[in-house]
């Protein structure tokens, strides 16, 4: 599968286990990218459109995000392998150092597997909507995950969880345990 060869696999795994949005995951330089303190500092954004590096659209779009030993990890392993690894060089770039277009990923790496595998086409905005709807899912505070994705309003963050028809039967079939007579109840009654 192309998710196994670097440098995608890489790109993947690090956009699912941070929620940053495309233009900031490819815009986020290594002095944002703090190893000591564990720490994402989210401070600017790519527009591949006009090849402009913007600041965050948004006051909530600037934000620190801690990393988890995962992100820790894989950064460290992706600092040994990067050509250049000064505070300004990209984390995520091409081979001439410049940021990489995550459309055409989206339409070189993605389609093509998600195609190979039977899935849904997804898109890489679609890994922030997966992240957000599995940290629900496990119980994170919705507040949490809006300030994660950099939300200024809760009910954009709304947008991003999706139903989990799993958890959803699981909840269904933890209430049927809590009631256990109700079906006898309805036995004695019409019997």
């Amino acid at each position: 599968v192309l998710f196994r060869s670097e440098p995608c696999r890489t790109y993947v795994q690090f956009d699912l286990l941070t929620w940053l949005r495309p233009g900031e995951q490819f815009a986020l330089r290594w002095k944002n990218a703090d190893l000591e303190k564990g720490v994402i500092r989210v401070r600017e954004t790519y527009v591949p459109q006009y090849k402009k590096f913007n600041p965050p659209k948004t006051k909530p779009s600037i934000r620190d995000i801690p990393m988890s030993e995962a992100v820790a990890d894989l950064l460290t392993l992706h600092r040994r392998q990067s050509r250049s690894d000064n505070g300004e060089s990209l984390v995520f770039c091409n081979s001439v150092g410049a940021p990489v277009h995550w459309g055409k990923l989206n339409c070189e790496v993605l389609r093509p597997v998600c195609k190979k595998l039977g899935l849904p086409l997804i898109t890489w905005h679609g890994f922030r909507h997966t992240g957000a709807t599995l940290a629900a899912d496990a119980g994170v505070p919705h507040r949490t995950i809006q300030g994660i994705l950099g939300h200024g309003n809760s009910s954009t963050t709304d947008l991003y969880v999706h139903r989990v028809l799993e958890s959803e039967q699981q909840a269904m079939d933890k209430m049927g345990e809590l009631f256990p007579s109700v079906p006898k109840l309805l036995e004695t009654e019409t019997g």
